[in-house]
């Protein structure tokens, strides 16, 4: 296998290459960043790399067959032009350079948030949930946006094979981004009349399930979550955080007040966030177990302590 990966000096893309590395130690890796990469990642190559840049010579140059397309701009911009261009239009150019270069299998890294966080889901989410990321938190809406151009390139380009892969919230050691601020505040807003559970996946965890389902040739539609859920009480027991009980409308309003004027400090993403705190949007796992049975380092809570460790 011959295999690039985008956004690989990222949280992400540095355990991908590490988990490619210990799966499949014959395939040629390439790292695709602008970011110089750590000196322990496990690349054959870096390459300096722009998200907007001509792509499709250097994937027939180098013979690859695998492209995993991980780079998506995920901390929320004020900008919101700015972030659709990177986001949406910057995997578009992606891709429309992996299928130039007939690039066979490609692995779109994806997210649950795409189905959106709403009072009439259901239980489970499974992969034939629709997508219905909507409004103001753009990471969700932009994975839905681009998962939506690849069903119309599975359509034209048969020849293409894809897996989309839809995580939960991925934590780990090395995690800096929205989610890593929010959970490290010492005083977490607890939403009355109370916040549902949620999912979580360790880096390291995801990493490796990703590099088995390449190395398969996995297709189609992937979720992605730990075993076992955890709850707010279970963040602030972990993290040493104080739980502070708050009205719903009251915490949106806040929260959309301190967006609008910048104050990251108060909160690092728009209200619309608040979405997936205080509605279910628990992913349906049965296809990954059963296709790919895991051999889980973490469950959800062992996924949260292994990052608060990381902290200390």
């Amino acid at each position: 296998m011959r295999i690039a990966i985008t956004g690989s000096s990222g949280f992400i893309g540095r355990a991908l290459a590490a988990a490619l590395r210990a799966r499949v130690p014959g395939a040629h890796l390439i790292g695709l960043d602008r970011r110089s990469p750590p000196a322990e990642i496990e690349l054959d190559r870096h390459v300096y790399w722009e998200m907007r840049a001509p792509l499709a010579p250097f994937l027939r140059a180098e013979g690859i067959d695998h492209l995993a397309h991980l780079a998506f701009q995920v901390d929320p911009l004020r900008n919101e032009r700015a972030m659709a261009a990177i986001n949406v239009g910057g995997t578009r150019h992606v891709l429309d350079e992996a299928q130039a270069a007939g690039i066979a299998h490609i692995t779109m890294l994806s997210s649950a948030t795409a189905y959106g966080a709403h009072p009439d889901n259901p239980p489970l989410l499974s992969e034939s949930a629709p997508l219905r990321a909507t409004g103001g938190f753009s990471y969700a809406r932009h994975k839905a946006l681009v998962e939506a151009d690849i069903a119309v390139r599975r359509g034209a380009f048969p020849e293409t094979s894809f897996l989309m892969v839809r995580p939960t919230a991925v934590v780990g050691p090395g995690l800096d981004n929205y989610l890593r601020a929010l959970l490290d505040k010492p005083r977490i807003a607890d939403p009355r009349p109370g916040a549902p559970p949620f999912q979580l996946v360790d880096v390291d965890d995801l990493a490796a399930i990703v590099a088995k389902a390449m190395e398969i040739g996995m297709e189609g539609v992937l979720n992605v979550a730990a075993p076992g859920l955890v709850t707010l009480d279970d963040v602030a027991e972990l993290t040493g955080a104080r739980l502070v009980p708050i009205d719903r409308r009251l915490m949106r309003g806040i929260t959309a007040a301190a967006w609008r004027l910048g104050m990251r400090s108060i909160t690092p993403a728009p209200p619309e966030i608040l979405d997936y705190v205080v509605h279910p949007w628990v992913i349906d796992t049965t296809r990954l177990e059963r296709t790919l049975a895991p051999a889980w380092r973490c469950d959800a809570r062992a996924a949260l302590a292994r990052m608060v460790t990381d902290r200390d």
